[in-house]
């Protein structure tokens, strides 16, 4: 990260050379006056993606799970806590941990026809958890999973990448 860039990041720095203490490295003042402003939730599950920090996440878990549990409520859903618990930590396994797809190697689409979407991964690159495997997560069958869940799932995947966008929206910020 050029020293430019620091400078504009921490509002405290006056000229380039107090960025860094001087040496060209990035200082805990530095991230933290990028990241000021942003909502702790979206910033653990940014950094849980980018640096693959759980700690954070675990930490901002409780904010996720009250929101999730904000929409279950007022959409009615008629769940368990623990059940919410479970869909919240899918949802972040696959939206900040899930690996490349073995089959198309993270490109999307298929290596025998580069035409159509990977079959494997749905077209989206990344190496996702089966259905079957979250309908057991939930303790639900899988007829349940995709008749009920799939959807409140990718609720609450909206919810994750709302955060995680918002986080990079006031970083972007600070930047300009």
């Amino acid at each position: 990260m050029g020293k430019e860039i620091l400078t504009r990041l921490n509002p405290k720095t006056q000229t380039m050379e107090q960025s860094g203490h001087g040496h060209g490295e990035t200082t805990s003042l530095d991230i933290a006056a990028c990241c000021a402003g942003c909502d702790k939730a979206g910033l653990s599950v940014l950094l849980e993606r980018v640096a693959g920090n759980r700690e954070v996440h675990q930490r901002d878990f409780y904010s996720l799970y009250q929101e999730v549990v904000g929409v279950a409520s007022s959409q009615r859903w008629k769940v368990k806590k623990d059940q919410i618990r479970t869909l919240l930590q899918i949802a972040l396994f696959e939206h900040c941990q899930a690996g490349t797809c073995p089959s198309c190697k993270g490109t999307r689409f298929q290596i025998s026809d580069p035409s159509k979407p990977c079959r494997r991964c749905k077209g989206a690159g990344k190496h996702m958890l089966h259905l079957n495997d979250k309908a057991e997560a939930l303790k639900v069958a899988k007829k349940t999973w995709l008749d009920v869940w799939e959807a409140r799932f990718h609720e609450v995947l909206s919810i994750l990448q709302d955060k995680e966008y918002e986080a990079m929206r006031v970083i972007y910020r600070r930047l300009e």
